[in-house]
């Protein structure tokens, strides 16, 4: 107990408290509506002719069962509003202490971060593959330009628009292997802080697209142009659904590593809430749900907003 930091300690032992009252009150308030309408639906019949005696012991009998629920339904009031405040706090207070205690946990965190340079990774290859068309576009229209059949040899424009490709080319590859280097850095990231479940980053399909483009040059016209075909297609593809299907699954990876992380952490709150149960006595609920309450207040009042609320004109 002692390693718990002690605002730590006490925020957990206010959590244990407020749920121990709802536990509490929860099963009362429940019976005690259930008494309330029991005894209105007794009411007498022709209440307002019955003997005054009659209808006073009845009328007292409903404004009990009245006030009974109404106190409970204001401690149960009490728990909803200082509940989410203090849920908040408590959770805080067990990540801060989850990051200086567990190198685990910094590391599963310090992976999910990987996401954003992937993601601009990610865009880079984008802009490569949009630049890779292009060039593509452009060899396969000067193939044909001064193109000799009779050697089946292309023009010196034409080597050069395939060399522009080839170039292209080697950039979209660099970006993916780049990517993918990201992605497995991740993933070992996960693997060594023990977070084994956590899904990995999508992979980008590695394709020799240089070595393809260089044998196209090597073919004959009508054999390069069917290349070609192949290769934009192949590529546009690529561009216009593939990169958005794996920007769409990084996403999904991301969501999925969250959770887990936060199941980690939800995991840590649980044994750290059995850690403090000796400390919990019933007798004190009342008092520290009340005092929980003007904790939240006062530290309302410490924000901005709460102190230009303090200062605001009449």
């Amino acid at each position: 107990m002692s390693a718990l930091p002690r605002e730590l300690q006490d925020l957990l032992v206010r959590e244990a408290h407020l749920r121990l009252g709802r536990e509490q009150l929860a099963p009362i308030l429940a019976e005690k509506e259930a008494e309330l309408k029991t005894v209105q639906g007794n009411k007498p019949a022709m209440l307002l002719f019955s003997a005054k005696d009659k209808r006073d012991a009845y009328l007292a009998r409903v404004a009990e069962a009245q006030e009974t629920v109404r106190l409970l339904r204001t401690g149960v009031e009490q728990l909803d509003r200082v509940e989410p405040h203090l849920h908040k706090l408590v959770r805080d207070s067990v990540e801060d202490f989850l990051r200086a205690s567990c190198p685990e946990y910094t590391q599963a965190l310090a992976a999910r971060q990987q996401k954003e340079d992937w993601r601009r990774c990610l865009e880079r290859f984008a802009e490569r593959v949009y630049e890779f068309l292009q060039a593509l576009g452009n060899a396969r229209n000067m193939a044909c330009t001064g193109y000799a059949r009779a050697t089946q040899s292309y023009s010196q424009s034409a080597v050069q628009a395939f060399v522009v490709a080839i170039t292209a080319a080697q950039k979209v590859e660099a970006e993916v292997l780049f990517a993918n280097k990201i992605a497995e850095a991740q993933a070992l990231l996960f693997q060594q802080s023990g977070f084994v479940n956590a899904q990995p980053l999508p992979k980008l399909r590695v394709v020799s697209y240089a070595v393809w483009v260089s044998t196209i040059g090597s073919r004959s016209l009508n054999e390069a142009q069917m290349q070609f075909e192949s290769l934009i297609t192949d590529t546009k593809q690529l561009y216009e659904t593939g990169i958005a299907e794996l920007f769409a699954q990084a996403e999904a990876a991301d969501q999925a590593q969250g959770s887990v992380i936060e199941n980690f952490l939800e995991t840590a709150w649980a044994q750290l809430r059995e850690e403090i149960a000796p400390l919990i006595n019933p007798d004190d609920t009342e008092r520290s749900v009340s005092d929980s309450e003007n904790l939240i207040m006062s530290l309302a009042k410490q924000t901005a907003l709460g102190r230009l609320a303090d200062i605001a004109p009449a």
